[in-house]
C-alpha cells in the first residue's frame, strides 16, 4: 500500500486551551478509531501539550496567582496523561482526561458537541 498525507485525518490547529478548542478536540479524540486518525490526534496532542506547558512556564515566572498556578499544573498533568493514552490508542479515555483539563481550568462540566 502506498501511504500519503492525504490518508490522514485533518490536523486541526490548537492555539489555546479555551473550552471550545478543547471540546472540539475531545470530539475528535472520541471518534478516532484508525491508525491514520491516531497519527493526527498525536500531532494535535503535541499542540495541546505545548499550550499547557507554556501556561505553566508563564505561571512559574510569577505572573499568575497561586490558585491559578495550581490549576495550570494540574491541567498540564491531565494533558500528560491524555498524551500517553493517545499513544496507547485509547481515544475515549484520552478524551476523558481532556475533560478533566476543562474542569480543572474552568470548574465546569465538559459536554461533548
Amino acid at each position: 500500500m502506498n501511504w500519503s498525507w492525504n490518508d490522514t485525518d485533518p490536523v486541526e490547529p490548537i492555539e489555546d486551551l479555551a473550552a471550545d478548542t478543547l471540546l472540539d478536540f475531545i470530539a475528535r479524540l472520541a471518534e478516532t478509531g484508525d491508525e491514520e486518525g491516531y497519527f493526527s490526534r498525536e500531532i494535535e496532542m503535541n499542540l495541546v501539550w505545548r499550550e499547557a506547558d507554556a501556561q505553566v512556564a508563564f505561571a512559574k515566572r510569577g505572573r499568575e496567582t497561586a490558585e491559578i498556578s495550581k490549576r495550570l499544573y494540574a491541567a498540564r498533568a491531565h494533558v500528560y496523561d491524555a498524551h500517553y493514552l493517545v499513544g496507547a490508542r485509547q481515544g475515549v479515555e484520552a478524551a476523558k482526561k481532556i475533560q478533566e483539563v476543562i474542569r480543572t481550568l474552568y470548574g465546569t462540566e465538559a459536554e461533548t458537541k
